[in-house]
């Protein structure tokens, strides 16, 4: 009987230590250093106004600006754009303004909202993409649709990295939405975490499912459902997918991946729902910094085609 106990207690011990070590990967896995910026489109000369709609996930304001390409609201598309998670906006470092004024240029009109979780009592900024993430860009989608009478077929999502692969998710599951464009977004996250463990740290590889356990009971997130590969490869919404081939953060298999699951053909793609862009010596969300002109204008192509 004292062997029986003493072996319970053991293993009892080694699941303990199991599930420690866990959500130490865990944290580290989604830790998130928001970079934020006081950058607004007045900076490079276009006018915006600031709004505000509802997560109904946890009833959280979402601040947002639209930018018009006109003093009057069109009938031109709209682009909503969906930031990184590592920035709240606007990406000082990669060009998010740049991009805003490409697109303006065009006649697009903007949405781009705040990632960040403004409700004080749920804390949300970490680097996973789930039900809060989802409503909140189901919240974009449905202010301009009830407040600015925009059909959804006029609306395309423009994501960044995490935003990337959460505009895939949206634009996948509620396949009305006129386009998707992904630039550098990750294919599926439990990939994404083996990836991002090599060389000394390949061993925590192991404590990968321990983590997922946490993610679900703690986060009540299931991450094998954060899979845009997944929902990509059951929709046949139009897409573009941009990725660098020398991508350090989302390696550029995972713009394969994508391309894969949407149905594109490698050797002799004729559709126009998917253009794929996987770029020699470009690193993360570093397309448009190497050619800006030719980055905005793929994107016009693109929409122009399928957009109605």
């Amino acid at each position: 009987m004292d062997k029986v106990i003493s072996t319970s207690k053991f293993i009892g011990f080694l699941a303990g230590a199991y599930l420690g070590v866990s959500g130490v990967l865990l944290k580290s896995l989604l830790k998130n250093d928001i970079i934020t910026s006081p950058n607004t489109p007045k900076d490079i000369n276009l006018d915006y106004k600031e709004i505000s709609f509802l997560n109904s996930y946890d009833g959280s304001k979402v601040n947002a600006w639209i930018i018009p390409h006109s003093k009057k609201i069109s009938k031109r598309p709209w682009v909503i754009i969906i930031p990184d998670k590592h920035t709240n906006m606007i990406d000082p470092i990669k060009g998010t303004l740049g991009i805003i004024k490409g697109l303006n240029k065009e006649k697009y009109n903007i949405l781009i909202y705040d990632t960040k979780n403004n409700n004080e009592s749920y804390s949300r900024n970490y680097k996973i993409i789930g039900e809060f993430e989802q409503m909140q860009t189901i919240g974009a989608i449905n202010f301009l649709k009830n407040e600015l009478s925009i059909k959804e077929d006029k609306i395309a999502l423009l994501g960044f990295g995490f935003g990337g692969s959460l505009a895939i998710i949206i634009g996948s599951k509620f396949q009305n939405i006129g386009a998707i464009i992904s630039d550098s977004a990750f294919a599926d996250l439990e990939i994404l975490w083996k990836n991002s463990l090599k060389g000394i740290k390949k061993p925590f590889n192991y404590f990968i499912p321990g983590a997922k356990i946490l993610a679900n009971i703690f986060l009540q997130n299931n991450i094998n459902d954060i899979s845009p590969f997944a929902y990509l490869s059951q929709s046949e919404i139009p897409i573009m997918i941009l990725h660098g081939l020398d991508d350090k953060i989302v390696p550029p298999e995972h713009g394969r991946m994508l391309a894969r699951a949407s149905g594109y053909d490698f050797v002799e793609n004729k559709s126009k729902k998917q253009k794929i862009i996987l770029e020699e010596n470009i690193g993360h969300l570093d397309s448009f910094l190497s050619n800006p002109k030719q980055y905005v204008e793929n994107i016009r192509i693109f929409l122009e085609d399928n957009l109605t």
